[in-house]
């Protein structure tokens, strides 16, 4: 049994930056590595970054992504977005030999802020007594 679950947490930084931290177990690993066919010790731990802006996203139907190989013994990382005001999904997986990606685990989507000063030039004033 696995003593904690599965999971990773995607957290918007700025318009441009975001924290990822995420766990997967060693059966996870394991299984997928069954199910893609290959062994996980030879495949790339990589993190896939998917924009998911106004779609229900179901692992393939990204608008983009992109990819930042990292290392079997991280678990978090900082990563730089160059579009704001997008929503995005991140995975981390395990990429192939042959460049095909397996996620073992898929985060929460995140909206980044808009880059720049709000549009609203609405002014709210309390009185404080």
């Amino acid at each position: 049994m696995n003593e904690y679950p599965d999971r990773a947490y995607f957290l918007p930084k700025d318009p441009h930056w975001t924290f990822i931290w995420w766990h997967v177990s060693p059966e996870t690993v394991e299984r997928v590595g069954l199910e893609g066919g290959f062994d996980p010790l030879q495949a790339q731990w990589t993190l896939r970054i998917h924009d998911v802006t106004d779609i229900l996203f179901d692992d393939t139907n990204s608008h983009f992504h992109f990819d930042v190989d990292i290392s079997p013994e991280i678990d978090h990382w900082y990563l730089e977005i160059w579009a704001a005001d997008r929503n995005y999904c991140a995975q981390a997986g395990f990429k192939t030999a042959a460049g095909r990606f397996h996620p073992a685990v898929t985060s929460n989507t995140i909206c980044l802020p808009r880059d720049g000063p709000s549009a609203s030039n609405e002014e709210s004033w309390t009185t404080l007594t």
